[in-house]
């Protein structure tokens, strides 16, 4: 400034204050500056395309255009100038002019690595990923020492799928620079997709020491302490997310998912809603409300599909999700319709086709399933879940050895998939072969320890085996595997329990508790225990917190009605049966055994009415 005052025509020094001003953020005093260097020299390149940058970053695009074109036409083979103006174009969203001025500078010198760096960008965000990793490479080759390029690469080779590669680049950008979070989070996911769970943790450790206001390396270490079982360490990395970050909608809507995973709905509920008020315009934080309290409050779910689409017209997921809802209150036609959308947005959606294939199974319509299940899988070749379903279809109708058949090619796709190796040993149950089922749930198990179906399954088998005692080693397998799992815990809890080990079952069943605060199904389990130790007001406590979690819980009102007969207190037995057959009316067998109870207790007209209601319902064609 003191050079200024004593001489204000000092073109260089106007562009060096314009640049420090610049930097300060006092952009107007900049700009001021640029202009003065203009009017003592009007050829002189840099200001104007300084002038046009600063102009640019205060919206001011009309001026900033003049002043880049102007810097330009002084010299169409400055390659910076070239550079600029292609950089203020891509902020602009206007990606072909971009492009074409990155392409000038190339001309002009083809081994400016900024060029090709921002051209590589751009590309990237274009989709033109061959050519973005053309570009990438051709930028490493002109500054072999610029790390952030060699993350960049690898970050668009990991969108190709080329993991190894990516591996590769993300290494060489840490051996520019070890402190480089992004590649160390990047090298976590790499690994933890392998299995390679200590290694992962060790790079989002390094990443978060380099950087620890880095909030998604928190989030990606509590997904994958989730992933372990290991649930109250994973929630306290994605507290600790959520506190350095208190405004990342995305975060709080992840949360929710996991949330969700563990059964911790009401949480998740929260999460969701607080994603919401920080962004009302995400449609996916909408699905998955939606998809959330669908049991339970169905209109508040319509509402949320219905704000998904209209954020997302296109969006097929949420199509599906409340064609399901509408399949699930019975209205057949109208989830159709949601599926049939769907698939007029895209017609080679896989879950469209899939979903229509269930309903075809709901409506007895078995051939139309199948060529659904075909469309599907046809759609989706690699989703080993479809070929697993079809070979369901196939074992309720009898096709054995298409199920085998189907089942087997689902192993094929992905031979980690535990769900078609339990449907195999189903398969081989129902062919009265229990040796070879019981390998099938072993198999299952040892891919997913904690697969509760397969656990439940390998439980049976081995009882009609005469071989409980084998059960016990493969529960604390389970365990080991996934220590925090509470479904697992109550399966456990309930075969100590079938054993007569009342202090292990009751630990159990409390630990599943813990793990999932709102478990309706534990409770049940302590409530039985309770009455099984003769304490029916303990057990009602339990049996009416099942009903608490969860009003539609089936066993809750058939376990209340059980301790009111032993009170004696038939008009409470009758309101809980009475509640539970207007619940379920198509579960015959509880139908059937409230029935007998109250026979047994000398209500013979009101037993037989029960036991009337499951004959009309196989008379109307039941199962």
């Amino acid at each position: 400034r003191e050079a200024l005052q004593l001489n204000p025509d000092l073109k260089y020094t106007h562009v060096a204050l314009g640049r420090e001003l610049s930097r300060l953020g006092q952009a107007e005093e900049a700009i001021h500056h640029f202009a003065e260097a203009v009017r003592i020299d009007s050829a002189f390149q840099d200001a104007r395309y300084l002038w046009g940058r600063e102009l640019a970053r205060l919206g001011r695009v009309d001026a900033a255009v003049r002043q880049y074109e102007a810097a330009i036409e002084l010299n169409p083979d400055d390659a910076r100038a070239q550079h600029e103006m292609g950089m203020f174009w891509a902020e602009q969203g206007e990606f072909e002019k971009a492009l074409h001025h990155y392409e000038e500078a190339l001309r002009v010198e083809p081994g400016f690595a900024y060029a090709l760096d921002r051209m590589g960008r751009l590309l990237a965000v274009m989709n033109r990923s061959d050519e973005a990793v053309a570009r990438y490479e051709e930028a490493i080759a002109a500054d072999p020492k610029n790390q952030d390029i060699y993350y960049l690469l690898g970050r668009e080779l990991m969108a190709q799928g080329r993991e190894e590669e990516a591996e590769a680049r993300f290494l060489e950008a840490l051996a520019l620079n070890p402190e480089d979070a992004r590649a160390h989070n990047e090298l976590g996911g790499i690994l933890a997709k392998r299995g390679d769970i200590e290694g992962a943790m060790r790079h989002y450790e390094e990443a978060l020491r380099a950087a620890p206001q880095f909030g998604y390396v928190l989030y990606r270490m509590g997904q994958l302490l989730a992933e372990q079982g290991k649930y109250a360490e994973a929630e306290e990395r994605f507290t600790q997310a959520i506190n350095l970050d208190p405004e990342n909608q995305d975060l709080y809507y992840l949360l929710g998912r996991e949330l969700v995973a563990q059964e911790r709905n009401n949480e998740a509920r929260q999460y969701f809603e607080r994603a919401l008020q920080l962004n009302p315009d995400d449609a996916r934080a909408h699905n998955d409300l939606a998809l959330l309290v669908a049991q339970k409050e169905p209109e508040t779910a319509v509402v949320h599909y219905e704000k998904a689409l209209e954020i997302a017209p296109n969006f097929t997921l949420a199509l599906n999700n409340w064609g399901n809802l509408l399949a699930e209150l019975g209205r057949l036609d109208e989830a159709e319709e949601k599926y049939r959308e769907a698939l007029r947005i895209r017609d080679e959606d896989e879950y469209a086709w899939y979903n229509l294939a269930r309903l075809a199974e709901m409506r007895g319509q078995f051939d139309e399933a199948e060529q659904c299940y075909l469309k599907a899988m046809e759609n989706s070749p690699e989703n080993s879940n479809i070929p697993n379903n079809l070979g369901l279809l196939y074992a309720k109708l009898g096709r054995h050895n298409d199920a085998k058949a189907m089942y087997e090619a689902a192993l094929k796709i992905d031979d980690e998939n535990p769900l078609p190796l339990n449907n195999l040993g189903q398969l081989a149950e129902q062919q009265g072969d229990l040796a070879a089922a019981v390998e099938y749930y072993g198999a299952a198990l040892q891919i997913k320890p904690a697969f509760l179906l397969a656990l439940n399954n390998l439980g049976a088998a081995l009882q009609r085996l005469e071989r409980n005692d084998e059960m016990q080693s493969w529960y604390k397998r389970a365990l080991e595997a996934m220590p925090e799992n509470g479904d697992v815990h109550n399966s456990f809890g309930y075969y100590h329990l079938r054993r007569g080990n009342f202090g292990e079952a009751r630990k159990h069943f409390e630990l599943a508790l813990q793990y999932i605060p709102e478990f309706p199904l534990a409770c049940n389990n302590l409530g039985n225990l309770e009455l099984i130790q003769g304490n029916p007001d303990a057990a009602e406590v339990w049996y009416k917190k099942a009903l608490e979690i969860h009003d539609n819980d089936l066993h809750a009102d058939f376990n209340l009605g059980r301790v009111a007969l032993l009170r004696n207190d038939m008009e409470q037995a009758q309101r809980h049966f009475e509640n539970m057959a207007a619940k379920h009316p198509d579960n015959a067998s509880m139908l059937v055994e409230a029935g007998n109870l109250l026979i047994r207790a000398g209500n013979t007209s009101l037993g037989n009415k029960f036991l009337e209601k499951v004959k009309q319902r196989d008379a109307n064609g039941h199962n």
